[in-house]
């Protein structure tokens, strides 16, 4: 999906075909939700420049602070130049203090006021080179941090439900409320999973406190069922996964990544499965399965059946035979059938 996503979103206009993922989680097409679990993970963590890193590079949350895909490597760079490695503040750590996301940010806030030092000022050393490099995003990354860290305190201790709709609420206004038309459903579906958490809780006569983990581990699963009403048959091209009962007549049915290896899949059976040691007729087979799907896809194309697959080994170069299943249609075909031209 991001591959497909990262393709077809970036042609140019004159080139932009509609399309759309379907099968695919609330979480995964919304990088608002993305966002927000990954809040809820990052301040439970010992929030590690990677980890954090890689939040603040949501593009929501990239928005909210006013940084853009162009400075993150910037932001990585001078991220590793300053030391930090882990740990929002100071607090609680001795030696590796001066390695975390407090310290780092003094040196390059000192290093933008000051530049280069030949020694220490106050025992904070400068970090200087890059500054000058690119905006505002020193300042955008101090305020992050900042909010990060006020958010790692209000959610140190267990609340009741109320308390926690309080702290999700804010953490959305101040992480990912940035303002932009094509978040608002994403927030708006948020807003309305924390109203019902709350409600919930209130009908079950459940108001005693509850950990982060275990909020946390409710809105993941919340967020990780598939989202209804997903435009299937809306117009556009449409990717999804190889499931029984699709087989609805289309005009161009593309199957992609039909590799020896992976299609059809493999099944392995627990040591302990009995019934996988003495198979009876009408026991399910996931390779049989996917034949089926396959001559499923076959008979549904009307103009086109294109088949695709990795020809060549990413290590060797050599070639890679298709499915078993690709290779038996040829053969079909070639002993059924003949062009014109031979």
């Amino acid at each position: 999906a991001p591959a497909v996503a990262g393709v077809f979103s970036s042609a140019e206009q004159r080139l932009r075909i509609p399309w759309s993922i379907a099968d695919q989680s609330r979480r995964e097409e919304e990088p608002v939700l993305e966002g927000f679990l990954g809040l809820l993970q990052l301040v439970s963590s010992r929030c590690t420049a990677p980890e954090t890193a890689a939040v603040l590079e949501n593009p929501v949350i990239l928005a909210r602070f006013g940084l853009t895909e162009n400075e993150v490597p910037l932001l990585r760079k001078m991220i590793s130049s300053a030391g930090i490695r882990q740990g929002l503040d100071q607090r609680g750590k001795k030696d590796a203090a001066l390695h975390t996301w407090e310290a780092g940010l003094d040196r390059l806030l000192l290093g933008c006021l000051t530049g280069p030092l030949d020694q220490p000022w106050q025992g904070i050393m400068p970090i200087s080179g890059g500054l000058s490099e690119g905006g505002d995003w020193l300042g955008s990354l101090a305020e992050f941090i900042s909010s990060l860290q006020r958010l790692k305190r209000q959610t140190a201790r267990p609340l009741p439900p109320a308390g926690w709709a309080g702290v999700l609420l804010r953490l959305i206004n101040r992480f990912l409320d940035s303002g932009k038309r094509e978040h608002e459903e994403g927030l708006l579906l948020l807003r309305q999973q924390i109203a019902d958490f709350v409600d919930n809780c209130r009908r079950a006569g459940f108001e005693r406190p509850l950990s982060l983990a275990v909020v946390r581990r409710h809105f993941r699963q919340l967020l990780a069922a598939p989202a209804g009403g997903q435009a299937f048959l809306a117009g556009r091209v449409t990717f999804c996964n190889m499931v029984p009962m699709r087989s609805v007549p289309f005009k161009v049915i593309w199957l992609l990544g039909m590799n020896d290896a992976d299609f059809p899949r493999s099944q392995q059976p627990y040591s302990f499965d009995l019934m996988a040691e003495k198979r009876l007729p009408g026991d399910r087979n996931r390779r049989d399965d996917d034949r089926y799907l396959f001559l499923e896809a076959l008979l549904s194309a009307r103009h086109h059946f294109i088949v695709s697959w990795l020809g060549r080994d990413q290590r060797s170069n050599g070639p890679c035979p298709p499915s078993v299943v690709v290779a038996e249609l040829c053969d079909y075909i070639n002993r059924g059938w003949r062009t014109a031209d031979g």
